[in-house]
């Protein structure tokens, strides 16, 4: 006989970190929030900087809600792309981060249809170019922190 588990308990035996067969991630943090992430897709790995989504959520259950997922087969089939998505309609954020003898990051997220970044200082700013593909989030980090540091 096959026992059937709920997504929960699918998740509460996985956890503190599972990674479905498409590369997507969940870590469960010490204060029992949730972080979800995935290289970016179509991006290569380079040793001068990393493309991610990413998005931390308050507890399991609201992962659950913001995700939609309702069954252990929806988190098995998530995607990278299915992750894109979810940051075109504002529910992941983008982190870029610049990997040198001064390590960068740079969060992107969209709110009421405008593009926001978050530096590593905590500041925010309104994006004002139009960033589409992944190489602008890469070009856009790299122009930002040459700019504050010259």
């Amino acid at each position: 006989m096959e026992v059937k588990h709920t997504l929960i308990e699918f998740l509460e035996d996985q956890l503190p970190t599972f990674r479905n067969p498409s590369g997507v991630q969940l870590y469960l943090n010490t204060d029992s929030s949730l972080y979800l992430c995935a290289d970016y897709p179509g991006i290569e790995k380079s040793p001068d900087f990393n493309l991610e989504l990413v998005q931390e959520f308050k507890s399991l259950k609201n992962f659950l809600t913001v995700m939609g997922l309702l069954q252990i087969e929806q988190l098995l089939k998530l995607t990278p792309e299915d992750l894109l998505g979810l940051y075109d309609r504002g529910k992941m954020n983008i982190l870029c981060s610049l990997e040198g003898e001064i390590d960068w990051e740079m969060t992107f997220g969209k709110y009421k249809k405008n593009l926001w970044a978050r530096d590593v200082h905590e500041k925010t700013h309104q994006v004002k170019t139009t960033i589409s593909q992944a190489e602008h989030f890469i070009d856009y980090t790299i122009a930002y922190y040459a700019a504050i540091t010259n």
